[in-house]
Order: structure tokens, then C-alpha cells, then sequence
């Protein structure tokens, strides 16, 4: 993607934390892995003025805003404290599922007392919900499993020990410690079941050049070369909102996808010695290897324009637009 007239918003958020996400305008922030505080994100959002803050000129055109965690007090929705140590996370259809040293659990944190519901003991280690709303969770031990929150039911469809998974629109491509494939899970998928039509060994996989689907009405923008943050007045800057649409965010598809696509208008990010923005003329670096973990909301209707990571002492979230 051109940085030109791409405009990011730095929030960072002061304080220790172990995971987050944002759900259906909460903010989810587990300060430890026992202890979950639930905000509402989105009144705090109304609540500050952008427009009023300046924009810097760097590499990306950016606006920054710095907090403290005790700043979202007054929107705290409430606390959940657990007693086994979670390990991930993931939100579906308001319900809050995780899996925790000793197994697998949904939460309810609607209810006024929310309390933890075992699915079924385990070693598991990572959560991942497909753009297809399959849960899948992930054992170095035991492999690959499905829960099928519907039927309350829990599939285990492969054995090999697997660090992580990547989605292939329904196929999963196992990786290993090092990211390296170990086999790709082929599904063919109905309203009525899923069926696991094959496993492609790793020895059958080969990397795929990316493609980006640019249209020649993308490659004329180059001769634009002027930046509309670099020349708003102050009264233009209020309206500023009116002027922008979101820009989504979304990992760069692993090269052993088979259909490693790029999409034009989306912007991509890669993970090598950093986070970096994948950006018309080169790599932007976004985080050192000093953070702890990150997460994108593709899939989300609402925040697929953000981006959050995590370091030591510091949550920072990267909101994205740019002009219409």
C-alpha cells in the first residue's frame, strides 16, 4: 500500500498486561493471566477529540495519544478473577473461550457473577477462530482439535504436535516451533458437517509467489505525490473525520497458502526481527522483537483497522485510515 495520505493514530496505554482483544465495543485486558478487566471501549473512544490532536510528519503521517491504565476507570464494565493461569483467548458470539493450564473453558461475562465452564481437560496452548467462525485449538502434545460450539462438540482431527496453525480459507497448514509447515488439513465444509478430505505432507508443499491484485487506475495514484496531512488547516483538521475511511489490517498470507493473494487496499504486516507495514517503498518498522505478542481484528466488522501489541510495560494500539 502507498503511505501517501495514510494517516495511523498511536494510542498507548501505560501499565503491565498479559492479552487483550476488542469485542462488540469492549475493550478485554487481562492485566495477568488470572485477572480480566472489561472496558467500554467505545464510550472511551467518543469521549476523546482526534481531530484535536496534531499530526506528525515521520514515515507514516501520525497522531499520538498516551494514557495510563488508571485514565479507563470511569469505564470499567467489571473484573473477572479465575483461578487456573490462562493461556489464550478468543471471543465468540459474546461468550469469552479459553484454554488455561489444565484445559479448555468458555466464560460467560455477561452474567453478574461470571464463572468458568471446563469443556475438557487438556494440554492446549493456542486458540485460533477462522473468518469462518471454526474454532480450532492447538497442543504441542496432542495436535490439532475443533470445537463445535453449536453441537457442544469437540473434534480431534489430527495427532502431530504443532506449534501454530494458519488458515486457508477452510484448510489448516500446521507449522511448527520455527514456523516451518508440517502438513496442511483439507476440509471440505457443508451447512450440515465438515469433512477432512486429506493430509498434504510437507514434502508435497511448495512456497507461492505473492501476487498484488493492483488496477491501473492504483498505479496512476503514484503520480500523486502530495500528502493531505501535510497541509490541513486548523479549522480542516476538525473536520478532518469527514475526510477519511478506514484502511484494513491483516497479516501478509503465509507463502505456502495456495492462494497468496494481496489485496490493494489492505495494509499488511509482516513479522521477521520487528512488526513491519508492508508499504510501497519499503518496510516500516512498527515494533522491535521486545513485544510480547500482537493481534489484528480482520475478521471484526468494527476494528479491522486496528492493530495491538504488546510490550513489557505498554499497550499500544495503531488505528489506521486514510483519505477518501
Amino acid at each position: 500500500m502507498e503511505k501517501d495520505n495514510l494517516l495511523m493514530t498511536e494510542v498507548t496505554i501505560q501499565g503491565r498486561f498479559y492479552d487483550m482483544a476488542l469485542y462488540s465495543g469492549k475493550l478485554y485486558l487481562w492485566g495477568n493471566d488470572q485477572t480480566l478487566h472489561i472496558y467500554r471501549w467505545n464510550k472511551w473512544m467518543e469521549s476523546v477529540v482526534f481531530s484535536d490532536l496534531p499530526i506528525y510528519q515521520y514515515a507514516l503521517s501520525t497522531q499520538f495519544l498516551s494514557l495510563n491504565i488508571s485514565n479507563l476507570a470511569p469505564f470499567l464494565v467489571k473484573e473477572v478473577v479465575i483461578s487456573p493461569h490462562m493461556r489464550d483467548f478468543v471471543i465468540f458470539n459474546h461468550t469469552l473461550y479459553l484454554i488455561t493450564d489444565d484445559g479448555f473453558y468458555s466464560l460467560d461475562t455477561d452474567q453478574a457473577e461470571p464463572h468458568l465452564n471446563k469443556i475438557q481437560s487438556g494440554s492446549f496452548h493456542l486458540l485460533s477462530l477462522s473468518e469462518k467462525n471454526r474454532m480450532i485449538l492447538v497442543s504441542n502434545e496432542t495436535g490439532v482439535y475443533e470445537y463445535r460450539s453449536e453441537q457442544q462438540k469437540m473434534i480431534h482431527w489430527d495427532d502431530t504436535p504443532t506449534a501454530s496453525i494458519v488458515w486457508d480459507n477452510h484448510h489448516i497448514l500446521q507449522l511448527d516451533d520455527a514456523k516451518r509447515p508440517l502438513q496442511l488439513l483439507r476440509f471440505h465444509v457443508s451447512k450440515k458437517e465438515t469433512i477432512l478430505l486429506n493430509k498434504v505432507s510437507k514434502d508435497q508443499l511448495y512456497t507461492q509467489q505473492l501476487y498484488c491484485n493492483t488496477s491501473l487506475l492504483q498505479s496512476h495514484r503514484k503520480e500523486e505525490t502530495s500528502n493531505l496531512f501535510g497541509y490541513l488547516s486548523s479549522e480542516e483538521t476538525a473536520s478532518l473525520d469527514s475526510l477519511l475511511e478506514i484502511v484494513v489490517v491483516q497479516k501478509v498470507p503465509h507463502p505456502y497458502l495456495s492462494t497468496p493473494t494481496l489485496d490493494e487496499n489492505s495494509l499488511y504486516i509482516e513479522e521477521s526481527d520487528g512488526l513491519y507495514l508492508l508499504l510501497d517503498d519499503k518496510p516500516y518498522l512498527i515494533a522491535q522483537q521486545d513485544y510480547q505478542k500482537y493481534r489484528t481484528f480482520y475478521k471484526s466488522r468494527n476494528y479491522k483497522h486496528y492493530l495491538h501489541y504488546l510490550t513489557r510495560d505498554t499497550l499500544t494500539i495503531l488505528i489506521f485510515h486514510k483519505r477518501t
